[in-house]
């Protein structure tokens, strides 16, 4: 089964872009132009990583952000952490083979 990921962005070329990117890589792409329609499909639709533009107009994206956490990981606290310290379904930097900033 493809793994679910979200692309919002109210410029459209990126999320088209992004989407057809992702899809050729056989990932299953929820694409939205606003947050509104994205809020809609993370209440109904299981997700696996969220790519979301921060300036959207009506929402921004660290309040996307938040509600994706919350979707994915019920008992996370407000910095997406869970109890015991670790951030559900994300990689730093030293997993990809960059440096910490």
């Amino acid at each position: 089964m493809p793994e679910k990921i979200l692309v919002v962005d109210d410029e459209q070329e990126i999320p088209d872009l992004v989407e057809l990117y992702l899809q050729n890589e056989n990932y299953e792409v929820f694409k939205f132009y606003s947050a509104k329609d994205a809020l809609a499909c993370m209440e109904s639709t299981e997700l696996d990583l969220a790519i979301l533009d921060i300036m959207l107009p009506e929402v921004n994206g660290f309040a996307l952000r938040k509600d994706f956490l919350t979707g994915i990981c019920g008992n996370c606290n407000t910095d997406g952490r869970n109890q015991n310290g670790y951030a559900p379904q994300r990689t730093g930097p030293s997993e990809r083979g960059g440096t910490k900033e």
